[in-house]
């Protein structure tokens, strides 16, 4: 609707510029277009200035602003379709980069550990091409890439030198393009033409009934956290006691339970025995619903695409349960648990369910029982935590511990580097597992 009116606008605007002489129609149509981006981008551009005027932050919009602008021109990224969805991502994008300048400190060693992924993510992606534009030769493509990875080194050490405090704000932006990058090749991996229920792979998983219905598990596991055991008769009270039970009820008035440390912590539920089973979920509803599509895509795409949104899928499950979770500890708790150790712990069970979900998707190429898919990595979850328990040294078993993704965002810096290398190598690995053993089938994987 909004669309439409700024387009007639631009319609009359050319018109009034065309005047008794006839334009051709192309040039007519750049007129049109010209003045359609002015009226939309620039009335954008001003309420966001006047949103940051009022909350006086003006010059960290600025910033990152300058900075996006030139970025975007060399790596691409993603763009919403509508008025209102650029300018809510735009208003999110940037009241984000204040919240991230007000409340995350980062030191100089992770800062630069995340330019490095960021110039390899140039390395290997850039540019990012909208399906509406001229593709780019290798000679452009590579002349690009260059100019982005020299844009982001140098610009990274002048703010380290001149603005330091503002180094953070720079990482948000690299990492906000690294992300929206991922998402719109996520999107093009996951673009494939059906001709049952219309949709990708993402779309049928995330449509679909069972997929939330497999959060409510999840869920329940984590009101069976125990939070509370009473000293004198050594009783332990669940979290869901806490709506009906006198003695849990009066712990957390007086301060005997807190909420937040059971969020942020590890949870002292069955979740991580069950989680390869609920995780797994997502696989089940590709594969039972793949042999009623067609398909018009490379083979790469297609293993890819199927990998990666079954893995991702399972991460969600683990993210929605969570944030339902704390929502309702933040509802019960005294004090507000939504700051950014509420955001890392979200991200970090986001990755457990990745990983968890990993074994299920393997499975999946070779095994036709849906009942087997879920089972197996039960077993292999159940048997790997015993074993490491018991033969592997805790220096050892920080690192590669299936539960130890709990609280991945909120350990020290090596730990946290230790796991997310140790992530980026199974998945991928597995990845190429994955197109290996679907390679040899006699359908190829389909």
């Amino acid at each position: 609707m909004l669309e439409e009116y700024i387009h007639n606008i631009a319609i009359d605007c050319a018109n009034k510029i065309q005047g008794e002489e006839k334009y051709s129609e192309l040039k007519y149509a750049k007129i049109v277009y010209s003045v359609e981006m002015l009226i939309s981008e620039g009335s954008k551009i001003l309420i966001i200035m006047m949103v940051f005027i009022l909350l006086g932050k003006l010059f960290e919009c600025a910033f990152c602003f300058c900075v996006l602008l030139v970025t975007r021109c060399f790596t691409g990224g993603v763009h919403a379709k509508t008025y209102v969805g650029c300018l809510c991502l735009s208003l999110l994008f940037f009241g984000g980069a204040v919240y991230v300048k007000e409340n995350i400190e980062l030191n100089i060693d992770i800062m630069t550990f995340m330019l490095f992924v960021y110039v390899l993510f140039v390395c290997i992606i850039a540019p990012i091409q909208s399906e509406n534009r001229i593709k780019f030769d290798k000679r452009n493509r590579y002349i690009q890439k260059m100019v982005a990875i020299i844009w982001a080194v140098v610009i990274y050490f002048l703010v380290k030198k001149i603005y330091f405090q503002y180094l953070v704000l720079l990482i948000y932006v690299y990492w906000f393009q690294l992300f929206g990058g991922i998402y719109v090749i996520c999107c093009k991996m996951t673009k494939l033409y059906v001709v049952y229920k219309g949709g990708a792979f993402m779309k049928r998983i995330f449509l679909n009934k069972v997929f939330w219905l497999a959060v409510v598990p999840a869920c329940l596991l984590l009101f069976c956290s125990v939070v509370y055991t009473d000293i004198d008769s050594g009783q332990q009270y669940l979290f869901i006691s806490l709506l009906y039970d006198k003695v849990p009820m009066e712990a957390l008035e007086y301060g005997f339970i807190s909420l937040g440390d059971i969020f942020w912590g590890y949870d002292s539920s069955y979740l991580w025995m069950f989680c390869p089973i609920i995780v797994g979920i997502p696989c089940v509803i590709v594969k039972k619903t793949e042999r009623f599509a067609l398909f018009r895509t490379t083979k790469n795409k297609y293993f890819l695409s199927k990998y990666f949104s079954t893995i991702i899928a399972g991460g969600a499950i683990m993210f929605f349960a969570y944030l339902i979770f704390g929502l309702i500890c933040n509802w019960m708790s005294k004090e507000s648990i939504l700051n950014i150790y509420f955001v890392k712990k979200l991200l970090s069970v986001f990755v457990w369910g990745v990983t968890s979900s990993i074994p299920a998707t393997i499975l999946s190429e070779f095994v036709r029982s849906k009942y087997l898919i879920l089972c197996i990595p039960f077993v292999i979850n159940y048997f790997l935590n015993i074993f490491l328990y018991r033969f592997i040294p805790e220096s050892i078993r920080e690192y590669v511990m299936p539960d130890s993704f709990i609280t991945l965002f909120l350990r020290e810096d090596k730990a946290i580097k230790g796991c997310l290398i140790y992530t980026v190598i199974i998945v991928f690995s597995c990845a190429l597992l994955k197109k290996i053993i679907a390679e040899r089938r006699c359908d190829c994987g389909c």
